[in-house]
């Protein structure tokens, strides 16, 4: 009886080193590359630091990417991580890096520490990938859409918009946010630079919702007050639709008056 159970205990024991033996070898991060920072979950700004320890195996010239990914799967930005030492060897080689990103749109997300793939081989490819939170900013930014008297004149185009950047504070609802700074118009000192907005002053943003790609905005009747001809419809469409597509999940836009879509903005 004895013995048996000394079989079956050794069997037990021979699975449990084989499974941790398979886990070692599938996981990159413990087998292949230690990240020291950012730790799971850390708090990262952009222009951080990273650093840890890779094997030769996973540098190309000295290097190798990273990519930084929003909780959407989209990425911000990236860097590359240098080796600090000879990387032509099979050992582990300390490596340090700095990733730039644009602002994010979610508190949390991704980077991916990816083992150089010069053959773009897929049964090549390797990463990891570390769990990260986003440095809250105090405001955040967005663009808003203008005419602009001398670079009008040049292109001839009147549905032609010119960026300019504006700081609000941290909002989910960033889209309205851009919307209504667009409805305050130029500045004093951009309208002096050639600025201006065909959209009237005192227009209201009545609504504005985003569904499978399709911002749906809608005014009030403020906006069609004494507006007439194509190119002045045309100019106030531009600016409306060039500020909601600089977000990544409006492909579209539908713009309304009180609720009407058919008739809205027509020259």
């Amino acid at each position: 009886m004895w013995k048996k159970i000394t079989l079956i205990l050794l069997f037990v024991a021979l699975n449990v080193v084989f499974f941790a033996w398979l886990n070692r070898n599938n996981s990159p991060r413990t087998a292949d590359i230690k990240i020291d920072k950012p730790l799971a979950g850390e708090v990262v700004k952009n222009l951080s630091e990273v650093r840890g320890k890779a094997k030769g195996t996973w540098y190309f010239e000295g290097s190798f990417p990273i990519k930084v990914l929003d909780a959407n799967g989209i990425e911000i930005g990236g860097g590359l991580a240098a080796a600090l030492g000879d990387w032509m060897t099979e050992e582990y080689v300390d490596f340090t890096g700095t990733v730039e990103f644009a602002e994010p749109e979610t508190e949390t997300g991704v980077m991916e520490f990816r083992r150089d793939n010069p053959s773009g081989l897929p049964e090549h490819d390797k990463k990891v990938k570390v769990p990260i939170k986003f440095e809250k900013p105090k405001t955040m930014a967005v663009r808003v859409y203008f005419g602009n008297k001398t670079k009008n004149a040049k292109v001839e185009d009147c549905s032609v918009a010119y960026e300019l950047e504006r700081r609000v504070e941290p909002t989910m609802a960033i889209a309205r946010a851009a919307i209504n700074e667009l409805l305050k118009g130029p500045t004093a000192e951009e309208q002096k630079d050639g600025y201006y907005s065909s959209i009237n002053s005192g227009v209201t943003l009545k609504s504005i919702k985003i569904e499978d790609g399709v911002a749906y905005v809608d005014f009030d009747k403020r906006i069609e007050e004494a507006v007439g001809g194509s190119c002045r419809t045309a100019a106030i469409r531009s600016e409306i639709t060039n500020t909601l597509k600089q977000f990544y999940s409006v492909k579209s836009v539908v713009i309304s008056v009180e609720g009407r879509v058919e008739d809205a903005l027509q020259p």
